[in-house]
């Protein structure tokens, strides 16, 4: 053990002058042991645990620092509008479904429709509204040809007029994804597969409505009936002192058609 010890330090002392990308792994300082050194018999995972530890020693290892994403009660939501497909009426047919998640609680809002058309996009937003108890800070969207007429340069676009007048009404804040870079909406749209595979494809829809309805059904389900899984149940916080605390900040709050958003999120009823 020692004799490989003093191997791979020897190693990793040279790596210190080596460029990054052509410094050994650990595995590869394990293939030179068995090739240069094989009467020593060592696991590989022994190596790379030690490695590791030396590495670290000697600051070939950057220390990995993470910033835990925390958001503001109602300050921002993530927005899509996709393709959905179900069995309506004895036919297997395209729905397009709009969804609203909460960035702070992870509550969800799901609305289907037969078509995408402006129309529809901007009565869900309304639909989202009524359900979550306000209008949030700031919608972040994909590029929804419904808000976006042309893709400028940077984060910049030109909003159809509907769009702008029906931001401008609601007082709300819309944001943009780079094109092609879908994990910048990735918290809405990797919710988007567990209505597909909890509702949409183990279900059989008589119409619209009924679809609807069971979606509505499911996505109670999801926001209420399992509180282990939910983080912002464990805000104990009365929804009357939350809009007291938000209300006191000087703002246009006092009139509920232009408010910023429920800042306890979605909340129970005791």
């Amino acid at each position: 053990m020692e004799t490989g010890t003093a191997f791979v330090d020897g190693i990793l002392e040279g790596d210190r002058k080596a460029p990054r990308k052509q410094r050994h792994t650990a595995h590869r300082i394990w293939q030179r042991i068995q090739h240069e050194l094989p009467e020593c018999n060592i696991a590989e995972r022994t190596v790379r645990q030690y490695v590791q530890q030396r590495k670290a020693e000697l600051g070939l290892k950057a220390r990995e620092a993470f910033v835990p994403q925390s958001y503001a009660w109602g300050a921002e939501a993530q927005v899509d509008f996709y393709e959905g497909h179900a069995d309506l009426g004895g036919e297997r047919v395209k729905l397009q479904v709009f969804a609203m998640r909460s960035m702070a609680s992870g509550a969800a809002f799901h609305c289907a429709y037969r078509h995408a058309t402006q129309q529809a996009f901007l009565e869900a937003h309304e639909r989202a509204f009524a359900y979550f108890g306000g209008v949030f800070r700031k919608l972040r969207y994909d590029n929804l040809g419904a808000a976006v007429r042309k893709i400028l340069r940077g984060h910049r676009r030109e909003e159809t007029a509907r769009f702008i007048a029906f931001r401008s009404h609601w007082r709300f804040e819309a944001e943009f994804c780079t094109p092609a870079e879908a994990h910048e909406n990735a918290y809405v749209e990797s919710f988007n597969g567990k209505l597909r595979d909890e509702c949409l494809n183990v279900s059989w829809f008589r119409n619209l409505w009924q679809a609807r309805a069971r979606i509505e059904a499911w996505r109670k389900e999801y926001n209420c009936e399992t509180p282990a899984q939910r983080s912002w149940l464990s805000n104990t916080r009365g929804i009357s002192e939350c809009w007291r605390s938000f209300a006191s900040q000087p703002s246009d709050a006092a009139d509920p058609r232009t408010r910023q958003g429920n800042p306890a999120g979605r909340l129970r009823r005791p």
